[in-house]
């Protein structure tokens, strides 16, 4: 409990001080080691509370501004040197944060120290400090790979005195972190350098016109030839769309049966009809409302796909601006389609959800209700 209560004092007439009457004991979290989930838990903990230290963040960037670590040891023309859009990670290898911060337990349950957990994750920090820790720099796409073990990440190139880290830590380093070394170290020596990043070479898509031998490429010239005809194509498409949706306010705007259970604002939508209880007079309306939902899944496929192919050139020109630009139009013009597809049809994905009050993937038919022409 607190009160606030008014003196008076040389320096300030009628100053208001807060007393603090009862102060609720702290509640610190405690953990049953005993109990394997309790102790993954405690273990978590203490790899969130080295991540999200101030000493942790400060650390990081010293090895970005110092250290040369805002560069991809694969690909070194990523980097996030003079942009922060583009993402470099800190990769802990050959022992893993949470092989880490395991070996610090063990040590300190072996000697008999205070396992708190804020005490253990300060030593983790310091031999973060002290780099008897390995590290090394890797795009996102690349980190993903060597967790997946697609990607390997020689023991030559990594930052770090590890090795000193084993001599201090022999005999409390998880046995198969020891055991993952030792491999770590024999596919260095034997390390083929081309054979290792072949999953990382670009293969190119090559698109031909119609009426033209010529198979072009993603490069500078092609990619801009490319765009003039995907932004025709996405043109003609957006036509075709405004005159479905002027079919279905038409459609709309009719007396229909309808037979939904769902509330007024959801009735207008095309997809609640019933087409199986109307007049064949009527059918005929309905197939072209599913004329105009293949019409719209279309459009969003084909500008899915610019997309993808898009994002993929970026990452091998980050710089390009006119690509930047081209991928926003498009990316714009995406998520139109996918609100008008969620207006009328229900959302594809809980992104697109556009009523806050009604869970729209239960309330509107499944897909296989409206393909009946």
């Amino acid at each position: 409990m607190s009160e606030l209560m008014e003196y008076r004092t040389p320096e300030y007439d009628n100053a208001k001080v807060l007393i603090i009457n009862d102060i609720e004991p702290c509640t610190k979290e405690t953990y049953d080691l005993y109990d394997p989930k309790d102790f993954k838990k405690y273990i978590n903990d203490i790899e969130r509370i080295v991540r999200s230290s101030r000493e942790y963040k400060v650390y990081i960037q010293y090895l970005r501004n110092y250290m040369d670590m805002n560069s991809s040891l694969f690909s070194e023309n990523i980097t996030n040197a003079e942009t922060t859009k583009i993402k470099i990670e800190i990769h802990h290898t050959p022992f893993t944060l949470f092989d880490i911060t395991m070996t610090v337990f063990n040590k300190r349950s072996r000697c008999g120290e205070n396992l708190n957990c804020f005490l253990v994750a300060k030593e983790v920090a310091y031999l973060h400090y002290f780099l008897y820790v390995g590290l090394i720099p890797l795009s996102k796409t690349e980190h993903k790979l060597v967790h997946n073990q697609s990607l390997f990440v020689p023991l030559d190139k990594v930052l770090g005195r590890y090795d000193e880290f084993i001599e201090m830590y022999r005999n409390d380093i998880p046995a198969d972190a020891m055991e993952r070394y030792e491999v770590y170290k024999n596919m260095t020596e034997n390390y083929n350098y081309n054979e290792n990043v072949k999953i990382l070479a670009i293969e190119p898509t090559y698109i031909k016109y119609d009426g033209n031998d010529f198979l072009g490429t993603y490069n500078s010239d092609q990619l801009s030839l490319t765009m003039n005809t995907m932004n025709n194509m996405s043109n003609m498409n957006n036509m075709n769309t405004v005159n479905n949706m002027n079919n279905i306010n038409n459609m709309n705007n009719q007396s229909m049966n309808v037979n939904c259970n769902t509330p007024m604002d959801m009735q207008r939508r095309s997809s609640c009809t019933n087409i199986q209880s109307m007049p064949l007079s009527q059918r005929n309306n309905s197939c072209n409302i599913v004329a105009d939902k293949h019409a719209l899944m279309k459009n969003i496929y084909e500008l899915g796909f610019i997309l993808t192919e898009t994002n993929l050139y970026l990452d091998t020109h980050p710089n390009d601006m006119e690509a930047i630009e081209y991928y926003a139009q498009i990316r714009d013009k995406y998520c139109n389609y996918m609100t008008k597809y969620a207006d009328y049809y229900g959302p594809l994905d809980k992104l697109h959800i556009s009523n806050d009050n009604y869970w729209m993937w239960v309330s509107t038919p499944m897909p296989w209700e409206m393909e009946v022409c």
